[in-house]
């Protein structure tokens, strides 16, 4: 069977006294079988990241998709986060053999915790998956499902604000 998760993030910076200021950040993801919502799930934080919470959209389907898949399955990741795509098709080995640190000068990784948590939890997918495929949509345009899980992830970012 194949699964398609949508996942998305959003999260708000505020000019705060000259200063760029975190805000509230939201979540999302849709579980799409058949053109049907099947699952979905959204939260948020009241200070957050953009990628922060595209990363977490991403962690919390794999998450139900461990804990609702079987051996044999196919699990796609549709994101309209370049980053979150690059993470897990492009940086992710070399940042593993580099110890969890990027480029010639060892920089840290930004949002490393949750990008082990997500390799952690592929990982534990086991290896009766026939895999996760990582998918790019064009964000803000016409793909349905992925507008849908945007207006889930900016709802649960203004539930969350602080300012809002």
């Amino acid at each position: 069977m194949i699964y398609n998760y949508y996942c998305d993030g959003a999260a708000t910076l505020n000019l705060i006294n000259g200063e760029y200021q975190r805000q509230a950040g939201g979540w999302a993801w849709a579980l799409i079988q058949e053109d049907k919502i099947v699952a979905e799930e959204s939260g948020g934080l009241p200070m957050s990241t953009n990628n922060a919470m595209e990363l977490t959209a991403i962690s919390q389907a794999l998450n139900h998709a461990r804990e609702n898949t079987q051996g044999g399955d196919t699990i796609n990741i549709m994101s309209d986060s370049a980053y979150c795509i690059n993470i897990f098709t492009k940086w992710l080995k070399g940042w593993k053999v580099n110890g969890w640190t990027r480029g010639k000068k060892h920089e840290p990784i930004e949002n490393v915790d949750l990008i082990k948590e997500i390799d952690k939890t592929i990982n534990a997918l086991g290896s009766n998956f026939i895999g996760v495929n990582w998918i790019k949509v064009k964000g803000h345009s016409n793909s349905q499902w992925n507008n849908y899980v945007d207006g889930l992830a900016v709802k649960a970012k203004k539930e969350n604000s602080v300012f809002e």
